[in-house]
């Protein structure tokens, strides 16, 4: 006998198949030369992509960027030579879709990660006593610049800044697996944090929006600052290894996603790791 959880279940699964068809994970690493070369790494045109979709969505939707900062109509910063950069791809069309970066703290920076450059002072005191004396450099890293472009997150006839958003060029099959895409993105930087870069907590600053969807899912980041504004209201969280693969086991989604972005990684990951070594 089908019971509405398995039915549910089925349903889910059909969707992630779905998505799983539709969209490609990619990585640009961390801008480094080789070794004993003055080749730099040949992902120019990817993280060109990815700045020109921060654009589209920080500066030209929702004005958290002045158009004036981004030459070239791509966003960016100093941080980004420094990231590993996911991008969530439509096969389809080849557009970029979403993307989100990785800082990892460096041992000598003091204000090495824009939490600390920018927000240090909304930290909870006892957080920020805990991230600047106690947390060791190597095991730590922000998420951060999380975007999915507007094409796949309105919906037809939606308000916006600009009015109402156009018809969708996408089929409806394609449309219905768009919500998927901020936890693809998520469920790949918990790869990257404590997998590939074998971190022990990664810090972001979250708008309330996303956190709540977040806990929907099961992933519960303990909010470790007060709200500010920084790109809209937003508040710092720190998330364990723990929590996070708690996460991924108690969530049919997180896991799909995760185990398919470990699929889609592993072996640039190790590319890079070969390239640096």
């Amino acid at each position: 006998m089908t019971t509405d959880e398995d039915t549910q279940g089925n349903a889910t699964e059909q969707l992630l198949n779905a998505y799983q068809r539709f969209f490609q994970l990619e990585l640009a690493h961390p801008h480094q030369q080789r070794q004993g070369s003055s080749e730099t790494h040949p992902d120019a045109e990817r993280r060109q992509e990815l700045y020109r979709l921060r654009y589209d969505v920080y500066c030209q939707e929702f004005g958290f960027e002045r158009e004036a900062d981004c030459p070239g109509r791509m966003e960016w910063d100093a941080f980004d030579e420094h990231a590993w950069h996911g991008l969530i791809r439509h096969v389809s069309t080849g557009k970029a879709a979403g993307s989100a970066r990785i800082i990892e703290k460096q041992a000598s920076g003091e204000d090495d990660l824009p939490l600390l450059a920018y927000c240090k002072d909304s930290l909870y005191p006892a957080w920020r006593r805990h991230l600047e004396q106690l947390e060791r450099p190597d095991t730590i890293c922000e998420v951060s610049r999380l975007a999915v472009h507007t094409d796949f997150r309105r919906r037809p006839g939606e308000d916006t800044p600009y009015g109402k958003f156009g018809a969708a060029p996408f089929p409806e099959d394609h449309v219905r697996t768009f919500p998927l895409l901020t936890a693809a993105l998520f469920a790949a930087a918990i790869y990257l944090v404590f997998d590939a870069l074998d971190k022990r907590a990664a810090y972001m600053m979250m708008e309330p929006r996303l956190q709540r969807m977040l806990r929907r899912f099961g992933l519960r980041a303990e909010q470790v600052g007060d709200p500010i504004e920084y790109h809209g209201q937003r508040a710092a969280y720190r998330i364990g290894r723990e929590q996070a693969m708690a996460a991924i086991s108690g969530s049919q989604i997180l896991d799909r996603l995760y185990h398919l972005a470990a699929e889609q990684l592993q072996e640039p990951v190790t590319e890079q790791a070969a390239r640096c070594g």
